[in-house]
C-alpha cells in the first residue's frame, strides 16, 4: 500500500542507465538478489532488511512506524520481473517500480506499485487492492493466503503493465496519463507489523 511519507538515507548506488543486469546477456533474465547479502541494494534504515536462509526479509514487527524502502541500484525503463513472495497476515508491503530516487517515491503519480498485503491487514484498512494489484490503479482478485509463497510476474512496456499471480494474469493496465513515469528504480516497501519475504528475483531489462 502506498504511503506519502518514508525515510531515505541517500540515492541508489551503481548504474544510472539502462542495459543488461550485470553478468547477463541482453534479453535474458538475471538474478538481482544473490541470496547471501544485500549487494546491489540500498537500505534506508539499518536492521529492517536482512538476508536469512537465502531469502530477502523485511521485518517491522513490534511497534515500528514508517515505511522503510530497499532500493535496487539499477535505473530501469521497460523490464520484466519474476519473484517469489510471502507475507504475514498483518503485513503491508509492495514492489515499487519506475520510482524516483528520494523520499517522494510513494506519490502514486510518480511511481507504480504492485501490492503485497496480508488478508488481515487488507480487511483492517478496508483496502480494495489485494496482493498482485496495481495499487491505486487496478485491483486483482484476492488469490494469495497469508504466510503462503506466491509467484509474481510483472511485465512493463511503455505505459502498459501486466501482473500475473502463480501464472494467472490478473492485471493488464494501460496508463492513460501522458506524463506516466518512464524510468526509475525498483524499491521494496515494508510497513508496520510486517514480515515479508522475497526470493528468486529474476529481472530482464
Amino acid at each position: 500500500m502506498a504511503m506519502a511519507l518514508g525515510y531515505w538515507y541517500g540515492l541508489p548506488k551503481g548504474e544510472a542507465s539502462g542495459g543488461s543486469v550485470k553478468g547477463t546477456a541482453p534479453g535474458e533474465f538475471g538474478h538481482i538478489f544473490n541470496g547471501a547479502n544485500l549487494k546491489g541494494w540500498s537500505a534506508e534504515i539499518p536492521g529492517v532488511w536482512a538476508v536469512q536462509s537465502g531469502r530477502l526479509v523485511g521485518r517491522t514487527i513490534g511497534g515500528f512506524r514508517g515505511a522503510p524502502y530497499l532500493a535496487h541500484e539499477k535505473e530501469l525503463g521497460d523490464f520484466e520481473l519474476k519473484v517469489r513472495v510471502k507475507i504475514n497476515g498483518s503485513g503491508n508491503s509492495g514492489i515499487f517500480f519506475r520510482a524516483p530516487a528520494g523520499p517522494t517515491i510513494a506519490e502514486p503519480e510518480k511511481a507504480y506499485e504492485v501490492q503485497i498485503i496480508g488478508r488481515e491487514r487488507l480487511v483492517q484498512v478496508n483496502d480494495r487492492y489485494p496482493t498482485g494489484s496495481l495499487w491505486g490503479r487496478m485491483p486483482s482478485l484476492d488469490l494469495v493466503a497469508d504466510d503462503e509463497w506466491c509467484d509474481l510476474h510483472i511485465v512493463v512496456v511503455k505505459n502498459r503493465i501486466r501482473v500475473s499471480i502463480n501464472g494467472q494474469e490478473e492485471v493488464d493496465f494501460t496508463d492513460p496519463n501522458p506524463d506516466y513515469p518512464r524510468r526509475g528504480y525498483i524499491k521494496l516497501q515494508t510497513m508496520q507489523d510486517t514480515e515479508v519475504q522475497f526470493m528468486d528475483f529474476q529481472l530482464k531489462p
